[in-house]
């Protein structure tokens, strides 16, 4: 995957979303309910992802399913796997998120049966939560997420940059 990505990646010309929030699990990650299924030489992604920053002008989608049911799994945050989906497959669609700004770049997207093959799995199968746990870190910054809190208690100090300043809120979509 890396040969085949990251010289795109760096030359500017790969775009990617991220596929983690899905309609009814609100900001409950671990009740996400996509699914990819074992196959022969892959796996068959199922399910809907919401609020998906320009999933219909990027190339790829990094996407967070079920590899494991929640019902087998050893805790509600095990059984998850991240995958990277090449959005030209022609088994997933896109639609605004339905958001009352016209302009909006967030997308609905819904895979039936979309082929992944083995080599696009991001990670270890089973391993999605605590690597989306790390990726959400980079955004929100060192310390803010509770993972993090200890080795920066222990440190005696904010590891990492000063954060950002945060932009004004918008006014909401819903």
């Amino acid at each position: 995957m890396r040969e085949e990505l990251v010289p795109g990646i760096v030359r500017g010309e790969i775009y990617f979303s991220i596929g983690m929030s899905e309609p009814d699990s609100g900001s409950d990650l671990a009740s996400i309910r996509s699914t990819a299924k074992k196959v022969d030489g892959g796996y068959l992604v199922n399910g809907t992802k919401v609020w998906t920053s320009q999933a219909h002008n990027n190339h790829y989608f990094i996407v967070l399913v079920r590899t494991t049911p929640a019902a087998e799994s050893q805790g509600r945050h095990n059984g998850m796997s991240q995958f990277v989906l090449d959005l030209r497959s022609p088994a997933w669609r896109s639609a605004p998120s339905g958001c009352c700004r016209a302009t909006t770049t967030s997308t609905r997207v819904v895979m039936n049966d979309v082929f992944v093959p083995d080599h696009m799995l991001l990670g270890t199968e089973g391993n999605g939560w605590a690597q989306v746990i790390g990726e959400l870190a980079y955004e929100f910054g060192p310390g803010a997420h509770p993972v993090h809190l200890p080795a920066a208690r222990l440190a005696g100090r904010r590891r990492g940059p000063e954060p950002r300043p945060r932009p004004p809120p918008r006014s909401a979509c819903w």
